[in-house]
C-alpha cells in the first residue's frame, strides 16, 4: 500500500462576526435597564479544506444547543450568572436566526464599569468552574472537567463529507468548548454579549480513496481501525494562559486505551483517477480523541501482524535458525505453543504488538466484478500511527482544537507478467567421414 498522506488542519483564526440572532426584548421603557443578552459562535478549527458542505456555517448551534454561563460585576464578588443555562434555538431557516434563551432575565447595572463573562458548553454537570473568591480575582476564572471517550465514529458508507456535530444528543463522545473570558466595560453596556467557544478536545479523522489501477475493482473495506490511544483525559484550564496551536498541556491523558473503528464492509467508492486526480474523500473514521501524543515506534511499513495474544511464536524457518534444528512442517506443527514462544529477546523489533504504541491496521479485499468466480483477495497492513502521518521521530501531536487527517490511497503494485524463450543449448562439432 502507497501513498499515505497527512492534512494537519490548524486552528483557524477566531472570526469577529458573531452568528445572526435575535436580542431579548425588553418590555419596559427605554430609560430603564437593559436584559443582558447572549450570542456565541465556535471557532473553524475542525473545518477541513476538503469540505464541500456549501451550507456549513461556524454557528454554535450546530455543535450545542446550551451552554453554561457564569458573570460578575466589578463590583461585587457575588456573581450575577452562577451556572446559568443559555438554551440556542434556531428558527430552521436557510439562512437561520437564533434565539438565546435564560431565566430569570438579569439586567445592565449601569453603576458598574465593567461585567466578566466566562462560558462552557454544553451544559452539563461535569464542568467545575474555579478561581472567583473576590472582586480581584474576578478576571482569574477557569474550568476543570474530566473526559472518558468511548471511540464513536460519527461516519456511514455514504458520508463522503464531514460530519460536522457531535452534539450530546447524537453522540456517544461529546465535544467539549469553553468561551474566552469576555469582558464587557460600561461603553458595551446595552449591547449582546458575544462568546467565542474554542473546542478542547482533539479530533482523528481516516479518509480512504483507491487509486486509478484499482478504478474497475470493487474494493471493500473489511477493517480500519485505530488502536492504542488513551481514551480518559483530566482538562485544567488554569495549567496553561492559553491553548495555543502545538499545545496540549492543560490535559493530562490516563487510563485504558481507546480503538477508534470504520463501520465494516464499506465500498470504497472514491477513485482517484486521470480526470479526477483528487477526488472528495470518503471518510470512515471521524472521531475525538483526548489531548495527547502518539509516539513514533520504529516497527516495518510492510504489514508486521499484532500477535493474538502476549505470547509471539516462531514461524517453522525462525525456529530452525534460532535453535538449530531441522524440524519439518509435521514435526513443527506438533510442537505446543509454548514451545514455539519466541523468547523476549528474539521478538523483533518490528513486529506490532498489543503493547505497541498508537498503531493503525487496515484489511481490505479487492475483486474484480467482471469476473463472477473470482475470490476477492484480502490484503492487511500495520502501521505506528505516527510513522502513518510521516513522523520518522518524535510524537504525532493530538492538541486542543487540533484534528489530524491521515488520507490513505489504496494504490498496490499489479503483478505483472513477460515471458521470453531462452536460446536451445547446443553443442556442434564437425566430422569429417573420408
Amino acid at each position: 500500500m502507497k501513498k499515505i498522506y497527512l492534512s494537519l488542519i490548524a486552528v483557524a483564526a477566531i472570526f469577529t462576526s458573531c452568528e445572526k440572532n435575535e436580542v431579548l426584548v425588553d418590555a419596559q421603557s427605554e430609560a430603564a435597564p437593559k436584559a443582558i443578552a447572549f450570542e456565541s459562535f465556535s471557532q473553524a478549527a475542525t473545518r477541513a479544506t476538503e469540505n464541500n458542505t456549501a451550507d456549513y456555517t461556524w454557528a454554535f448551534f450546530n455543535h450545542h444547543e446550551t451552554f453554561e454561563v457564569y458573570g460578575y460585576k466589578n463590583t461585587s464578588a457575588d456573581p450575577v450568572f452562577n451556572d446559568d443555562v443559555v438554551t440556542v434555538t434556531s428558527d430552521g431557516a436557510a439562512t437561520p436566526t437564533y434565539t438565546y434563551t435564560y431565566s430569570p432575565l438579569r439586567y445592565w447595572d449601569k453603576a458598574a464599569t465593567s461585567y466578566q463573562y466566562y462560558a462552557a458548553a454544553p451544559s452539563a454537570d461535569d464542568w467545575t468552574f474555579n478561581g472567583v473568591t473576590s472582586v480581584a480575582t474576578q478576571n482569574e476564572g477557569y474550568f476543570t472537567t474530566n473526559s472518558t471517550l468511548t471511540g464513536t465514529n460519527l461516519s456511514s458508507a455514504s458520508v463522503q463529507d464531514y460530519v460536522e456535530s457531535f452534539k450530546a444528543a447524537a453522540a456517544g463522545d461529546v465535544d467539549k468548548l469553553i468561551a474566552a473570558p469576555k469582558t464587557v466595560y460600561k461603553a458595551q453596556f446595552s449591547q449582546t454579549v458575544q462568546l467565542n467557544f474554542i473546542h478542547i478536545l482533539s479530533r482523528l479523522n481516516v479518509t480512504v480513496k483507491k487509486a486509478e489501477i484499482l478504478k474497475d475493482q470493487t474494493v471493500t473495506i473489511k477493517k480500519l481501525e485505530v488502536h492504542n490511544l488513551l481514551k480518559t483525559g483530566a482538562f485544567d484550564e488554569h495549567t496553561a494562559a492559553a491553548a495555543t496551536a502545538g499545545n496540549h498541556s492543560r490535559w493530562t491523558a490516563s487510563g485504558d486505551a481507546v480503538t477508534y473503528a470504520a463501520p465494516t464492509d464499506q465500498v470504497v467508492t472514491a477513485t482517484v483517477t486521470t480526470a479526477n486526480p483528487d477526488p472528495d474523500p470518503q471518510y470512515l473514521i471521524q472521531s475525538l480523541v483526548i489531548p495527547q501524543d502518539a509516539a513514533f515506534e520504529s516497527v516495518a511499513l510492510d504489514g508486521k501482524a499484532k500477535a493474538a495474544s502476549a505470547a509471539v511464536l516462531f514461524t517453522l524457518d525462525e525456529y530452525n535458525a534460532y535453535f538449530g534444528t531441522s524440524l519439518d512442517a509435521t514435526a513443527f506443527a506438533a510442537l505446543l505453543d509454548a514451545q514455539k514462544t519466541k523468547i523476549p529477546a528474539v521478538v523483533a523489533a518490528n513486529e506490532i504488538t498489543a503493547t505497541s504504541k498508537p498503531y493503525l491496521v487496515i484489511t481490505y479485499t479487492i475483486k474484480d466484478p467482471a469476473n463472477a468466480t473470482a475470490t476477492a483477495e484480502e490484503f492487511t497492513a500495520y502501521y505506528n500511527l505516527a510513522n502513518a502521518f510521516g513522523l520518522t521521530t518524535g510524537n504525532l501531536a493530538f492538541n486542543e482544537g487540533w484534528q489530524n487527517t491521515l488520507h490513505i490511497t489504496l494504490n498496490p503494485d499489479l503483478i505483472q507478467f513477460c515471458a521470453q524463450v531462452s536460446a536451445w543449448s547446443s553443442l556442434e562439432h564437425k566430422l569429417e567421414v573420408k
